[in-house]
Order: structure tokens, then C-alpha cells, then sequence
């Protein structure tokens, strides 16, 4: 913990004065960049999976990037489809040994349920003090789920898996799903959330409103509501957290959930450290300093895995300059993460405001 404070302290030194020069503790790490999901709100299932695979970095080229932080504190694993990796959890063992994230995020469609719960106690027995977080993406309940995800019986698959996962009991394993809201199931969110609440009883729960991603291939597709259709869901979701129930969510977390479904209604003014505390490693190599536009600064093959020479170069500056631009915004959930855990300030007032209100109302009770 003291770690990570100082890493705060000095990442917003550097946003002031370009120093002391760190890496960031925050990584979304995407290890494919193909699908057998067919999604209405992405278009990375188009890509050729055997073109795609060539790309992929190797384990051996894994394990040389990640001995460049020594500090990470927070790394999501998306792809594509995660568990396509014929190695992932070689993977996430690999970068544990080099790195020793506390947390490690996996999205997944839930397909794989075998792989996935194999994968998932292999990866606890051999990390012993990493806390693994596994997202599963359910946009709707029944024959909706498949119909916005393109795959028949993919809503069974995965609950399957949310059941499986949940049985494993582990007090290290966070079983969480999201849910994309999008012009195909904003109306019926509560109904839903609620389902799948009261059916799978899942430790977490979070939904993002669908955006529009360089990475997802989804520039062109219509697929954000309307604000006053996403708002509706939201104030739903906000009014849902203020009464503690997911065992595995310290009350920080439930304060800062709530605060980001603000944001996504409000979407008020934050100050950006996308880019500077945070960063994206693509399945080729490349380094995005955001996951909305393609600010690409360069591939790690190319300076031989040395990771500092490219976030501090030419093109990384100057998208920092960009994405310090009150134009530049993003909605998505770990830039939201990272932009308010980096204003010490911003939490301490959501907190004492949290607490206030929860005092407020007891008393009137």
C-alpha cells in the first residue's frame, strides 16, 4: 500500500512537471485479439484468427516485458477471447513471477467453462497471494444474451461457468460479471440485473455503457443509447449499491462504483492520468496510451522489450498533451479507475460525502 501511495504522489508530480520519471502500476494487457463471440456492440470477432495468432507475443516475450515493472499493483487481461490462449494461464503465472500485481482482472465470454475452471485453480494454487478477479459478460437474460452476443446457448455456457467458478469458493477469487449497456438491452437492465442477482448471486457486479473503441473495431456501429435511456439504467444501478451485498467488495470499491455510474451521467471534468499511470499492451506488442482512440507510441519489439523507451518518448508525450485536452474523454471503467484513485482528494471528499449521507439517514430512522 505505501507503494502504490507513493506511486500516486509521483505520478501527479510528473503530470505538473514531466518528473520523477515512473512507470505506470495499472495495465490492461490484451493477449488476442480474436473471438468466437459475435457481438453486436464489437467487430473484433471479423478479425482472421490464424492471421491474428501470428501476431501474438510469446511467452518468452511476455516474460521480458513484464520484468520491466516491478511495481504493479492492478493488471486487467482482455483479449478477444481470453481463454483462446492455449497458454493464458502460463501467462498469468509468468507475469506474477516477474511483476507481482495484486490484482489480476480476466474478461471472459465464459464459453470455455472445462479450460476456464481449470485455468482459474491452477492460477490461485500457484499465486499465492494475488487476488484474481474473473469477469463474465452477460448482456441479457435467455435467448437475448445470445442474440446480442452472436453465439446460441452462450447465455447457458456461461452461467454454467458463473456456477462452477462460485463452487470453487475461494477467498482469493472475485467471480464478478458485466454487463455492456447498449441500444439492445438498455430497457430491460433492471430486470436484467435483477435476474441475475437473484439467480447466480454472482461476488460482483458492474456495467459500461457501450462505447465507441479503436480497439473493439466498433467506430462505425450504432450502438450508445440515448442519455436519457442509459440514465434510467444507471440511477438504477447507484440505487442498488447503497445497501452492501457483494461479500467480496470492500466498501471503498462500492463508493467508487457508485461514484463512477455519476460520472458516466454527469461526465464532469477529471483530471487524466490515462497515459501516465496507465497503459494498454496490445496482443503485437504495441503500447495504446488510451483504449478509446489509437494513440499508439510505438512496439515493444521493437526497442527489445524495454518498455520505459517507449512511454517516455516523443509520440507518448504528445498524446498526453492530447488526452490532458478537456476534448479528449473516455467512459471506460479502468480509465475511470485510474484517473480518480490518482486524486487522493477527489476520494477522500466521495467517502466523507458517502458517510455523511449513510449518518444523515440513521438518524432519521
Amino acid at each position: 500500500m505505501l507503494n502504490f501511495i507513493k506511486s500516486i504522489i509521483a505520478y501527479n508530480f510528473y503530470k505538473i512537471t514531466g518528473f520523477p520519471k515512473i512507470l505506470p502500476i495499472i495495465l490492461t494487457f490484451s493477449v488476442n485479439d480474436w473471438c468466437n463471440s459475435k457481438c453486436k456492440t464489437c467487430n473484433i470477432w471479423k478479425n482472421n484468427p490464424m492471421e491474428k495468432i501470428k501476431e501474438e507475443l510469446a511467452l518468452d516475450e511476455i516474460s521480458r516485458i513484464f520484468a520491466n515493472f516491478n511495481k504493479l499493483y492492478w493488471l486487467t487481461i482482455t483479449g478477444g477471447e481470453t481463454f483462446l490462449r492455449n497458454d493464458l494461464n502460463e501467462i498469468i503465472k509468468t507475469i506474477y513471477d516477474r511483476s507481482k500485481p495484486k490484482v489480476i482482472t480476466i474478461a471472459t465470454n465464459g464459453m470455455t467453462t472445462k479450460k476456464i475452471i481449470l485455468w482459474t485453480q491452477d492460477i490461485l494454487d500457484y499465486c499465492k497471494q494475488l487476488n484474481l478477479v474473473i469477469n463474465l459478460s452477460l448482456d441479457g437474460i435467455g435467448k437475448q444474451h445470445d442474440e446480442i452476443r452472436g453465439v446460441k446457448n452462450n447465455f447457458d455456457l456461461t452461467t454454467k461457468t458463473l456456477i462452477e467458478l462460485k463452487k470453487l469458493n475461494h477467498p482469493r477469487l472475485t467471480v464478478g460479471v458485466n454487463t455492456v449497456i447498449s441500444n439492445y438491452n438498455v430497457k430491460d437492465f433492471p430486470e436484467i440485473y435483477t435476474y441475475i442477482k437473484n439467480n447466480f448471486g454472482p461476488d460482483s457486479y458492474i456495467a459500461e455503457v457501450a462505447e465507441h473503441r479503436a480497439k473493439l473495431y466498433n467506430i462505425e456501429l450504432e450502438i450508445t443509447p440515448e442519455i436519457n435511456e442509459y440514465q434510467k439504467a444507471l440511477l438504477f444501478l447507484i440505487d442498488s449499491l447503497k445497501t452492501p451485498s457483494e461479500r467480496h467488495v470492500p466498501e471503498i470499491i462500492r463508493i467508487l462504483r457508485m461514484e463512477f455510474y455519476e460520472y458516466l451521467m454527469k461526465q464532469y471534468s477529471l483530471k487524466n492520468f490515462e497515459g501516465i499511470a496507465s497503459a494498454y499492451i496490445m496482443h503485437n506488442g504495441d503500447v495504446w496510451s488510451s483504449y478509446t482512440r489509437p494513440f499508439v507510441i510505438g512496439n515493444l519489439r521493437e526497442v527489445n522489450y524495454d518498455f520505459k523507451k517507449l512511454w517516455f518518448n516523443g509520440k507518448a508525450k504528445h498524446f498526453r498533451k492530447v488526452m490532458n485536452n478537456a476534448e479528449y474523454n473516455t467512459t471506460l471503467a479502468n480509465a475511470f479507475y485510474t484517473n480518480i484513485l490518482c486524486s487522493p482528494s477527489k476520494i477522500l471528499k466521495l467517502w466523507l460525502d458517502r458517510k455523511i449521507k449513510s449518518l444523515s439517514k440513521k438518524s432519521f430512522q
